[in-house]
């Protein structure tokens, strides 16, 4: 696969973290901003009622390292989305 490289690395997440342990990947892009934006629309999109009553939290975290050699790391902790309205709402304001 040489010569598969990606433009820009995608070096910030957001992880959902159930109340068990598990975890959800929910979002990964190029920077805080793009993650912020936009966790929470997959967060509806992915989780069903019964999975969004058992996350307890939502990392946002950044790749630190070099691409085949680093971890992730908790940078914060964000918001858990409280509607499904939420989503709905920015696609209606975009397009308007």
């Amino acid at each position: 696969m040489a010569g598969l490289v990606e433009a820009k690395p995608q070096r910030w997440r957001a992880l959902a973290i159930y109340s068990d342990g598990r975890e959800c990947l929910l979002y990964v892009g190029p920077n805080f901003a793009q993650v912020n934006d936009h966790y929470d629309e997959p967060y509806f999109e992915l989780l069903d009622d019964e999975e969004r009553k058992l996350v307890s939290r939502i990392y946002l975290q950044k790749w630190i390292g070099a691409a085949d050699s680093g971890s992730w790391q908790t940078q914060r902790n964000l918001p858990i989305p409280a509607t499904s309205i939420l989503p709905i709402a920015k696609k209606v304001s975009q397009s308007a």
